[in-house]
């Protein structure tokens, strides 16, 4: 019946159904030491710490059931929902061996000079997946603005409190682009140890309140260098000198995440690994930074 547990979803709490989707519920919660926000999955594919992960046949018999504000609780690895003839979601099995967000490698010389070989392949096989998305003038702004911060990042080695307010909730999306953009912006600056992610860790927190529950949960993890499995995957793909083929499919499962949520997680990743992943050397000099021109998409 479960598949996968994430590390933060264990403990004893009590909440509601926040919102269903045919492939995901939000959990509401009440309780301190707890995430604002648990979720359901119907499998492990976009697995993150804050998740517990279905079979898709129990998913499928659950999911149509439930609805907003449903209560919901938890006592260390079993899970209860308020419908009584369906069974305690039991996860004990699974205790010794939660999910948890990969820790990002440490780049040596030649591992830096494949991810600079890789990185322009991996833009190009992005966009193309872009070319054939519905186009959206909110996206196209909030990646506008995206560049932006990020070339003013780059230039001044500190994030712009102005251009981030801008950012934080911009566009469209359960998970707005702009605050997706930002995650793959902190998955890039965690997986390079960069101290940028420390100054946007400073600065995020106080923005959250301009954004949905759903993003704001995301933006958290962030803050606290976990991420969605796809996500994470690439990352690790792109860092550790695999295959041209292997980097594909890992960014084709990351692209496909949400609806344009993967695409935009995605692109800031890139965006960042790009734009700061030359700026920090191994012994944490700070080298020479050249221009990065931003990635070009049909708006």
């Amino acid at each position: 019946m479960i598949v996968s547990a994430g590390s933060q979803f264990p403990g004893t709490w009590q909440g509601k159904v926040h919102s269903v989707f045919t492939n995901s519920v939000n959990l509401l919660i009440d309780a301190p030491h707890v995430p604002s926000m648990l979720t359901l999955l119907c499998n492990d594919r976009n697995m993150s710490e804050r998740c517990l992960a279905l079979t898709a046949d129990v998913a499928n018999r659950l999911f149509p059931r439930l609805v907003p504000g449903m209560p919901v609780a938890c006592c260390g690895h079993a899970l209860e929902l308020a419908l009584p003839d369906f069974p305690l979601l039991d996860f004990s099995h699974l205790a010794a061996t939660p999910w948890k967000s990969p820790m990002p490698p440490a780049l040596d010389d030649t591992e830096r000079a494949a991810l600079n070989k890789q990185l322009p392949g991996a833009v190009d096989f992005l966009l193309k997946m872009e070319a054939e998305m519905p186009r959206s003038s909110l996206r196209s702004a909030a990646i506008s603005c995206f560049e932006a911060f990020v070339a003013d990042m780059r230039e001044t080695l500190a994030p712009n409190p102005r251009l981030l307010a801008r950012l934080v909730g911009a566009g469209p999306g359960l998970t707005p682009s702009g605050d997706d953009l930002l995650v793959g912006l902190c998955c890039a600056l965690h997986g390079m140890r960069h101290p940028l992610f420390v100054d946007l860790q400073a600065q995020l927190p106080a923005l959250l309140s301009n954004t949905t529950f759903v993003s704001r949960a995301m933006l958290e993890d962030a803050m606290q260098g976990t991420f969605h499995r796809p996500l994470a995957e690439l990352r690790q793909a792109l860092m550790t000198g695999k295959s041209q083929m292997e980097i594909r499919k890992a960014l084709q499962r990351a692209a496909e995440f949400g609806a344009s949520s993967g695409c935009d997680g995605t692109r800031g990743l890139l965006l960042g690994l790009q734009s700061f992943q030359n700026s920090v050397s191994l012994s944490g000099q700070q080298p020479d930074i050249q221009p990065v021109a931003p990635f070009q998409v049909d708006r």
